[in-house]
């Protein structure tokens, strides 16, 4: 009986559990707003890498201003401005892409394990996570990029997505595991293990889908965190500067005295890309947040209901 209570409890959860999550990802403003910008930046990243006005590599006169021939100038260099930019969103959302998802796995195994088990494995794995959030990200990056470039001239785009997981994973695991250690001290669960199921059957088939929405919310701000580390690696000249991207950019404009002498069309596109990809990422984080946190969904109910209440006072007051 009890085994027939649990798995249909089970499969009356996710059924409610997914259209309910259907109809809150179609409301969610958040949500929507921050995939239409990602998605925008992701179509103009993509359509950049055929359609260009010259080959970014090309020379002409140096250091000019934007005019009808160079939208936005050249550089030091002579390589026109626009060229490059358009070019150089991919590559950066590439690397962001791949050490994000890669630090995801990572931190959704540690995490889901870490809060299933019990006793000395969750001690070790707690510790493993706590050792890593101690440790700034950074300076960490700082210290791992110099020493593959010191046996490597230049950071290839697997030194980066292994420079970016090192350093980010922790935080997803973190968030995972707290997640986690809550839903393995269920009812439906205990149920479930006294059915005979096996660990990795409740881990992978049971927990792991009420986490969809805290997965999704620790990818876009892993995401956030990649592009900025990235980026940042790059613009102190710890990568390949070889390969355009919006950290390169960033760091001949610097090193070549473009932010000194003030010529905004070369610094200020890249860096406002990555700002508008930064916002896109943090309204879909804020989204997840609130389709994953109940507190915040009663809260945004409790407001409608009191505009809906004003509205119909002013409606009774007028009539």
């Amino acid at each position: 009986m009890s085994e027939e209570f649990a798995k249909s409890s089970v499969s009356n959860r996710k059924k409610l559990s997914f259209r309910g999550t259907a109809k809150m990802l179609i409301q969610n403003k958040y949500l929507l707003s921050g995939l239409i910008i990602v998605i925008g930046v992701v179509v103009l990243a993509i359509v950049g890498l055929f359609v260009h006005p010259y080959n970014p590599y090309r020379t002409f006169a140096s250091d000019t201003a934007p005019s009808s021939a160079h939208f936005l100038g050249t550089n030091f260099f002579g390589n026109d401005i626009w060229s490059q930019f358009l070019v150089s969103i991919w590559p950066s959302i590439e690397v962001s892409f791949l050490g994000a998802g890669l630090a995801l796995v990572v931190a959704v195994v540690i995490g889901l394990f870490s809060g299933y088990y019990k006793g000395l494995k969750n001690d070790l794995l707690s510790f493993f996570i706590n050792v890593f959030l101690l440790i700034p990200g950074l300076p960490l990056a700082i210290v791992i990029s110099s020493d593959l470039q010191a046996s490597n001239a230049n950071l290839g785009v697997l030194s980066l997505v292994a420079v970016i997981v090192i350093t980010g994973w922790a935080y997803g695991a973190r968030t995972i595991r707290a997640q986690a250690l809550s839903i393995s001290s269920r009812d439906y669960i205990r149920f479930i293990k006294h059915t005979g199921e096996s660990d990795f059957s409740i881990i992978f088939r049971e927990i792991l889908p009420s986490l969809l929405s805290y997965i999704g919310y620790v990818f876009t701000n892993l995401f956030i965190m990649a592009i900025l580390l990235e980026t940042s690696l790059l613009f102190l000249g710890l990568g390949n500067e070889t390969v355009i991207s919006l950290g390169s950019i960033l760091y001949f404009a610097n090193t070549y005295s473009g932010i000194l002498l003030g010529e905004w069309w070369w610094f200020i596109p890249p860096g406002l890309t990555i700002a508008v990809i930064g916002v896109g990422f943090g309204l879909i984080s804020l989204g997840l947040d609130t389709i994953a946190n109940p507190s915040l969904r009663v809260y945004k109910q409790n407001k409608k209901k009191e505009r809906n209440n004003r509205k119909a006072k002013i409606t009774s007051q007028i009539k």
